[in-house]
Order: structure tokens, then C-alpha cells, then sequence
């Protein structure tokens, strides 16, 4: 493939893979070829991928379920079973502090955060932000 041949040449040498697929309200933006395109092609060649919770869903066929331990699970098997060199999974959840894991890299303080995953297949990373209240998605 064309992302290929840059990769190899040099020509690229970060690529980062935002599978955007679904909207917002939760409808499909691809079809299934273009779908199996981003699985099969693209997050191979991926230095980070960044899919949402719902992008997620639609690359593994499955739902998650809308913890802490759900998007640790989703991040390691998106990485498994795609091989990028990292997943970067966004969270939408409200979590509570507690629920955070005692090495969890937090951007602000506070009681309730969103999380999202960094996963290399070393190390796992939560990193916790403050939500935003906002109707402004994009």
C-alpha cells in the first residue's frame, strides 16, 4: 500500500490511524469493506490508533462495557489483535476517582474524571481529565 511504501521509505515516519467510523448519535460512517480496510491495512501499519468507545465496538464486534476494566480490556485487545504499535482509547464515561488506578497520570484534580487508555503492549497508562460539558463534539 501506499502507507506502506512511506513508512518504509522514510517518508513517514509517524502514523497515526483516527478511525473515524461512527458519529456521534451513533451512526456507521463506513461500510463494511472500508471497515475491514482499517483492521486489515491500516492499524498493522499504525504507530497509535485512537479510536473512541464506539469506534472500538466496531473494530472488535463487540460491545464495551462502560468501565475502568472494560477500556483496559478493549486497548489490550485492540492491540492484540491488530498489532499497532499503540492504542490510544478515548473515554466518554463520567469515573469516579476511586475507580482509578493508584499510578493514573491526572491532568487536573478532582472527584469525577473521563479516562483514556495508553497501551503499548508494555505499559498501561490511565490518563484522567476533567470532563467538559459541552455540545461542541468536533
Amino acid at each position: 500500500t501506499r502507507a506502506q511504501r512511506a513508512l518504509d521509505n522514510g517518508e513517514v515516519r509517524v502514523f497515526v490511524v483516527d478511525p473515524v467510523m461512527v458519529t456521534a448519535a451513533g451512526d456507521r460512517l463506513v461500510d463494511t469493506d472500508a471497515l475491514n480496510a482499517i483492521r486489515k491495512i491500516l492499524l498493522p501499519l499504525a504507530t497509535v490508533t485512537t479510536p473512541n468507545l464506539r469506534e472500538a465496538a466496531l473494530l472488535l464486534d463487540t460491545e464495551i462495557p462502560n468501565t475502568i476494566e472494560g477500556l483496559r480490556d478493549t486497548a489490550i485487545k485492540i492491540k492484540q489483535r491488530f498489532r499497532p504499535d499503540a492504542v490510544l482509547l478515548k473515554g466518554s464515561f463520567p469515573v469516579s476517582s476511586e475507580e482509578l488506578a493508584p499510578n493514573a497520570v491526572r491532568i487536573e484534580s478532582g472527584d469525577t474524571f473521563v479516562v483514556d487508555i495508553l497501551y503499548d503492549g508494555h505499559c498501561l497508562l490511565e490518563l484522567a481529565s476533567p470532563r467538559l460539558e459541552t455540545r461542541n463534539t468536533h
